[in-house]
């Protein structure tokens, strides 16, 4: 009896073991295929921007789109429907934006992200117009609708059901515009419709606008190069005298006693003449190489260029360098703060 109950023990105690173990080894999986598809959400952001950036924006809307898609994150949601508005589809555009305000505010939607986001719906909404539909039941260009619809603006074919069976409307709408929408037809001598007002004058979106690169990285180097070039050239005009003044007083013979006052002086003047070619040297080399990186900057940046705008909402908030220069005794240092 001893012996069974021991197995039975043992088989319990491998059972409770093998339970614990259980989540854990489920979780592994379920991490690691999170990590994978944020990545992967990631790559198809970082695609979009590029698209993005090149003028291709259908193809941008297809790689935000497949991004939130695969990772949730709202500003693929955000460059999703800013793509959608520049290829023109806009009531898709506008349904997008409504889903990103409808986010609660937190690191990823930000107060100015949703200042954003409003800008574009408002964008949105000027190429839009309104069908008040009254009827049974009834479908916009084959879209089941009720009430007040929202659709782009242009023509409309609506079909709607009543008593007497099936009637087809054709309408035309302009932005910002409501359209009412009976069954039944208004009587030929009949007095029209009253007019639904407006919401307001329609204003057209703004002129999409490029971005030229910035001079200032540049101008910061070039003015660098020019005060290291002009610290290098005087120090070795001041040097050359200093050496000259010592040659002069070696040849004197000062230093017959080296404790005189002559000899001293001579030490002085080549120590100074050391320190002056150091700095020149130091002020040349830092001035030409500054220039030079100044000359790199201005060919890879093309700061007269216009170029298409880029997403300003990257998939992940990364850190913004802001470069500092400082020249000092020993050259010029550059550093960085995020």
């Amino acid at each position: 009896m001893k012996s069974s109950c021991t197995t039975k023990a043992a088989a319990l105690a491998l059972v409770a073991f093998y339970l614990a173990l259980a989540p854990h080894a489920a979780a592994g999986p379920k991490d690691e295929d999170l990590k994978s598809r944020r990545a992967q959400a990631a790559k198809l952001h970082e695609e979009g921007a590029q698209l993005f950036t090149k003028g291709d924006y259908e193809g941008a809307r297809a790689k935000f789109r497949e991004a939130y898609a695969r990772g949730q994150n709202p500003n693929s949601l955000l460059n999703q429907a800013e793509a959608t508005i520049r290829t023109y589809h806009y009531l898709e555009a506008a349904a997008l934006l409504k889903s990103y305000l409808a986010l609660p505010e937190n690191d990823k939607v930000t107060a100015s992200d949703r200042r954003d986001a409003q800008a574009l719906l408002d964008q949105a909404s000027t190429k839009l117009c309104a069908l008040d539909l009254r009827a049974l039941s009834c479908k916009v260009d084959g879209t089941p609708g009720q009430g007040l619809v929202l659709v782009e603006v242009g023509e409309h074919l609506v079909r709607m059901q009543g008593p007497k069976g099936e009637k087809l409307k054709p309408v035309k709408c302009a932005a910002n515009e409501t359209v009412v929408v009976t069954y039944e037809d208004p009587p030929a001598d009949g007095p029209p419709l009253p007019a639904v007002p407006s919401p307001g004058p329609v204003t057209p979106p703004p002129a999409e606008a490029g971005e030229k690169g910035s001079w200032l990285l540049p101008g910061v180097l070039a003015g660098v190069g020019l005060v290291g070039l002009g610290v290098g050239a005087t120090f070795h005009f001041v040097g050359v005298g200093s050496r000259d003044d010592a040659t002069g007083l070696q040849r004197s013979g000062v230093c017959a006693d080296r404790a005189s006052a002559g000899c001293v002086a001579l030490s002085d003047k080549l120590d100074a003449a050391s320190t002056q070619r150091t700095v020149s040297a130091v002020g040349l080399i830092g001035g030409s190489a500054a220039l030079g990186a100044a000359v790199v900057s201005v060919l890879i940046m093309r700061p007269w260029e216009t170029r298409p705008r880029t997403p300003t909402h990257g998939f992940l908030r990364g850190p913004t360098l802001a470069p500092t220069f400082a020249p000092g005794y020993s050259g010029a240092s550059i550093s960085g703060s995020f």
